[in-house]
């Protein structure tokens, strides 16, 4: 089984389970309707994966384990991430954090008003002075002497 069968089928399981206590608790038939499709939906597709997916021969204990959602066991050997390379990194910024607060007043401007949607317009558009301008780019990573063809 694989991992994507797997999580389809735990997400089936709780959509089902969910629909039968809703259905006790209100007794409303379009709620409980949408939990068991929630439950069908994914359960045909992960039991569809399960079924035409070529796998590989697994222990019993190998499927529970992968269906109850728990990690598979460390291989023995140990991974430097030196030996990796990791690529270039980018420079710490607070635009992110810039850019979500203009989105989150402009969306609110919608609901209360539209200056505060021309507000979080401007300070989504980075024209804003409340963020601290960083440089944009990237830092890369500094050569490595081990590594042929690098300086």
């Amino acid at each position: 089984m694989t991992d994507e069968a797997a999580v389809l089928l735990r997400i089936s399981v709780f959509g089902l389970a969910a629909a039968a206590g809703y259905w006790f608790v209100s007794y409303e038939p379009l709620g409980t309707a949408g939990f068991l499709v929630l439950g069908a939906g994914p359960g045909f597709a992960g039991l569809y994966l399960i079924v035409h997916q070529p796998m590989p021969a697994e222990p019993l204990a190998g499927r529970l384990r992968r269906l109850a959602g728990v990690p598979a066991p460390e291989p023995r050997t140990r991974v430097e991430l030196a030996d990796d390379d990791l690529g270039v990194l980018p420079h710490p910024s607070i635009w992110p954090f810039a850019l979500a607060v203009g989105a989150t007043v402009a969306l609110t401007g919608l609901v209360l008003g539209f200056w505060l949607l021309i507000l979080g317009g401007y300070r989504r558009g980075g024209r804003g002075r409340l963020a601290v301008r960083g440089q944009p780019g990237a830092t890369p990573r500094p050569p490595r002497a081990d590594v042929p063809g690098q300086r």
